[in-house]
């Protein structure tokens, strides 16, 4: 029975994508939908077209879903995977967040007590305050009630950007309370720097920021390009009002 289970799951495919659906019901309000789902325990499993919606909005959606399970975790009871590989990937944070995913006020459920080693993303397109942002990249993923996720690497590119942004390192910890970006270290060609932030989702007022830019590159709308070198900022909260310094050396060239 073990060795079906392990390397003949179709018999129990079904009933685990059944399970999948379930618990995920269980926690929030919304349908998941799988078109297809093969693979066994030993090499991983493929789930393809995937998608996930509330009130006829898609929220997330996949072309396919690479999961290694950590098998030798998984029978101590940890939710673990070694690998996830998220291909051509559409999640809207606006709609999940913001406007919410409205919760039934059922428990967490330990099947979204989750750990990922590596956590790929392959051709990503997040859309966060009607922005768009393309993203490829490696994360470590831990979800205990609040999210975190180390940057192995990470590339974003959006319209709001002139070029690529290249996270090499750094933490990010969201809860319903704050968002707090770590040691955050950017390597781009027109952004060099390194920042860690507190923003409070609550309470704006309460946010911070400690940010040092080595290079940054910008490019005016009439050409004109501005160089500024050891760009500090520090931002902090005294008596709920946000306090600020700034200091930067800065080279301007105009061009007519």
């Amino acid at each position: 029975m073990g060795f079906i289970f392990l390397f003949r799951p179709e018999y129990f495919i079904d009933d685990i994508e059944l399970i999948i659906k379930n618990k995920l019901s269980n926690s929030i309000d919304g349908e998941l939908n799988i078109g297809s789902m093969n693979g066994n325990f030993v090499t991983g499993f493929k789930m393809n077209e995937v998608d996930f919606s509330t009130d006829s909005t898609i929220i997330f959606s996949a072309k396919e879903i690479y999961i290694n399970p950590d098998l030798s975790r998984i029978a101590f009871g940890t939710i673990a995977f070694s690998e996830v590989i998220v291909s051509s990937m559409y999640y809207n944070f606006q709609s999940s967040q913001l406007d919410g995913i409205r919760h039934n006020g059922k428990p967490t459920i330990s099947f979204l007590n989750t750990e990922i080693s590596s956590l790929i993303i392959d051709d990503g397109l997040f859309v966060i305050m009607d922005q768009l942002y393309k993203l490829n990249g490696q994360l470590v993923l831990n979800y205990n009630n609040v999210v975190e996720l180390d940057i192995n690497s990470l590339n974003i590119h959006s319209p709001a950007f002139q070029d690529v942004l290249v996270f090499q390192s750094g933490n990010l910890i969201y809860n319903n309370e704050q968002i707090k970006l770590s040691n955050i270290f950017i390597n781009s060609h027109w952004l060099v720097g390194k920042a860690n932030i507190i923003v409070n989702l609550r309470d704006f007022q309460k946010s911070s920021a400690s940010i040092h830019i080595d290079k940054f590159f910008l490019e005016l709308m009439n050409g004109s390009p501005i160089n500024i070198h050891n760009l500090n900022v520090e931002i902090d909260s005294n008596n709920r009002i946000l306090n600020g310094v700034l200091k930067c050396d800065a080279d301007f060239l105009n061009r007519k």
